[in-house]
């Protein structure tokens, strides 16, 4: 059965305030990796999908010297809120990055023009698209969003 995405953003806007221990724990250290595989360091427009907390944006906005633009996308307005006041927070964000934070679920990213980004990431989101419905409409829209030749990393 599919997650409806205001069930899926209220479960994500009540654990807001405890994730960031837990990506940083867990999942961060899979999400360098990822990274680090698709090479991202020569990636001109980067779309994180699932960005939370921003840890991983972050990160990204701090090493990234070629990338041209770098969209967060999160389904919780809460995850949201955390990751801008820690960008508003943090040093050592390179300015010549065109950022910003988008609230969107995975299976609609309309506010992402088409053929736009060259490579797409998404840490930690397998799990939280159970259906294969939910994977394929995600999928789809990367796709649609992805220039031709670009990358797309996905890990659970």
């Amino acid at each position: 059965m599919e997650q409806q995405p205001e069930i899926v953003e209220n479960i994500w806007d009540e654990r807001a305030a405890t994730y960031e221990s837990l990506f940083e724990h867990f999942f961060f250290p899979s999400a360098i990796n990822l990274i680090d595989m698709l090479k991202i360091k020569n990636s001109k427009h980067i779309l994180e999908l699932g960005s939370a907390t921003g840890e991983l944006t972050l990160h990204c906005l701090r090493t990234l010297k070629n990338a041209q633009s770098y969209t967060s996308v999160d389904s919780s307005k809460k995850m949201i809120e955390i990751a801008t006041q820690k960008k508003l927070d943090s040093f050592g964000v390179n300015p010549n990055i065109k950022h910003e934070f988008v609230c969107a679920s995975a299976d609609n990213l309309s506010g992402i023009k088409d053929e736009s980004i060259d490579t797409f990431i998404g840490s930690a989101i397998l799990q939280d698209l159970p259906e294969q419905a939910d994977l394929d409409r995600m999928l789809q829209e990367a796709k649609r969003v992805l220039v031709k030749g670009g990358k797309i990393g996905l890990s659970g």
